[in-house]
């Protein structure tokens, strides 16, 4: 696109002294487009002073993470990911939504097909959001769809344990330990997961159904009514 097509804010970007970017009366959007000018201009060095010329404190949380959040829209994932990692480690206030926000930074990297930028915001995150299902999913989903199965599993099973009534999680498990084709592995991650949680439904259940296929009726029963009596109108505990 030719430069005199640009908008004319956009082309005075390269024109204006980069102290002046932080007066109060310039928005953070025409700030910002600034920058994507001076960028796609080649003035890359420019553009990153500008960058952090808005970013100097004083600055709340809340406005780091609009401009983060605005870098990701303009695709610029690495400074996005930059900020936003700055401002988990110096403050906790607003973890929860800098890692929302740090986890949707590792799919847009996941998208485009870069998996060592997507992996450290995709475990930033998880640090920070651990119990988080969809977080935790999502990453665990990562790592299957790079093909480490192993490292999927584990990450499905440790949320399954602290969140032993997840059907989704559990779906994704059964699916990985149904193509490993072990069954005496499967009813050893159930057992552990139904240990770590003696007052779940599910993780018994899910115990029950695979000993079952094992022809071990004594076990399964005692795991099945456990699951039942913890959840006493669990409709698949019950037709078993």
């Amino acid at each position: 696109e030719s430069y005199q097509q640009w908008p004319r804010h956009l082309r005075l970007a390269i024109f204006q002294d980069p102290a002046s970017y932080n007066r109060p009366e310039i928005g953070s959007v025409e700030l910002l487009g600034r920058a994507q000018a001076l960028r796609a201009l080649g003035h890359e060095d420019e553009a990153l002073q500008l960058l952090r010329a808005v970013l100097l404190p004083p600055m709340e949380n809340e406005h780091w993470l609009h401009v983060a959040s605005l870098l990701k829209t303009l695709g610029d994932l690495d400074t996005a990911m930059e900020v936003v990692l700055d401002l988990m480690e110096t403050s906790h206030e607003s973890s929860e939504q800098a890692s929302a926000l740090l986890l949707e930074i590792g799919l847009a990297w996941q998208e485009i097909a870069n998996p060592q930028q997507a992996a450290i915001a995709l475990e930033a995150a998880s640090r920070h959001i651990p119990r988080n299902e969809f977080a935790a999913l999502a990453i665990a989903e990562y790592y299957a769809n790079l093909g480490n199965e192993s490292e999927a599993l584990a990450r499905y099973v440790d949320f399954q344990r602290h969140n032993p009534e997840s059907e989704e999680a559990m779906g994704r498990i059964n699916i990985l330990l149904d193509k490993q084709g072990n069954s005496d592995y499967t009813i050893a991650i159930w057992r552990e997961i139904a240990a770590s949680n003696p007052e779940a439904a599910l993780p018994h259940i899910q115990l029950g159904i695979h000993l079952e296929k094992t022809d071990d009726w004594r076990d399964a029963a005692a795991a099945l009514q456990h699951g039942l009596d913890n959840a006493p109108h669990h409709v698949e505990a019950r037709l078993r």
